[in-house]
Order: C-alpha cells, then structure tokens, then sequence
C-alpha cells in the first residue's frame, strides 16, 4: 500500500529537493528496472512451464516498477511547476508593489507641487491685495491722480514737447 506524504521545506531548497528525486528516479531507472526487465526475458526463454509462467509475475512486479517511477516523475514535475508558479507569483506580486509605490511616489510629488502652486498663489494674492490697497490709500490721500498714468503717453507728450535739433524749418516756416 502507497502512503502520499507532505513535505516542508525552504523555497530556495525546492531546486535541490527536484533534483534529489530526480537522481532517486534515475537510479531506479538505470539499475533497478534493467535487472527486472532481463529477469522477464530469462524466465520468458525457459522451457520449463513453471519458471516461463513465473514471467507473469515478474512482468506484474515491472509494471509496478514503472507505475511507481512514472509516479515519482509526476511528483518532481509538479513540484518544479508549483515552484515556477510560486517564483512568478511573487515577481507580479514584487511589480505590483513597486508600480503601486511609484505611483504613490507620483501622487506625492503631484501633491506637494499642488501645494507649492497654492502657496505661490496666496502669496500672489496678497501682494496684489497689499499693493492695491496702498494705490488705494495713495489715492486717497492725494498722493497721485485718481487713475493711473499710462506712462508710455506721458513720455511720448513729453517728447513732444522738446524741439528737435536736427529739424530744419521750410520755407513756409
């Protein structure tokens, strides 16, 4: 009767477990079944009636040999797949959590420019607030004209005002 039994072992180990039951399978292979195989052949040659019917059991004993390294073979394939699975799983898990990070560490940066853009817009603000309000008071206390001059028409008037040296009057003047 065949038992299954579970093993606990350290994921860096699974490598080295495989190919352990990949050397147990190998040896089976290589030294157990060969002797089995010629011992078929050599009973099934007889010509006494009771070693060649012997062949039956000792081709029974093969197929188990085989059932049982078949079924040694499906144990290591699987646990080279679930550890394949298990090293995948954990790569998605890893950029997963580095894409969230990243994103965090976006989020972040967009928050704190946010923030700087705020405060550069209070300060904004206030400044053009502080110095309406001294235009303001200026006005108020007579200080300068009620509006605004526009200075580029004050300098072209004043411009107009000085004679040009290099203009020379025509007859008429």
């Amino acid at each position: 009767m065949k038992v299954k039994i579970t093993k606990t072992i350290d994921a860096g180990d699974i490598p080295s477990e495989s190919r352990r039951m990949l050397d147990s399978a190998k040896n089976k292979l290589l030294y157990g079944l060969p002797n089995v195989m010629s011992e078929v052949v050599r009973f099934s040659l007889s010509n006494d009636g009771q070693e060649f019917f012997h062949t039956i059991e000792l081709i029974k004993t093969l197929v188990e040999e085989l059932a049982t390294l078949s079924e040694q073979l499906v144990e290591v394939q699987n646990t080279i797949q679930g550890y394949k699975d298990f090293l995948e799983k954990v790569a998605e898990e890893q950029e997963s959590e580095h894409a969230v990070k990243q994103r965090s560490d976006v989020e972040n940066r967009n928050q704190q420019k946010m923030q700087e853009n705020e405060k550069l817009r209070e300060e904004i603000e206030s400044y053009v607030s502080d110095r309406q309000a001294e235009l303001e008071a200026s006005i108020q206390q007579g200080q300068c004209d009620e509006e605004p001059r526009n200075e580029e028409a004050e300098y072209e008037k004043h411009l107009a005002q000085i004679p040009d040296e290099g203009e020379v009057e025509d007859e008429e003047g």
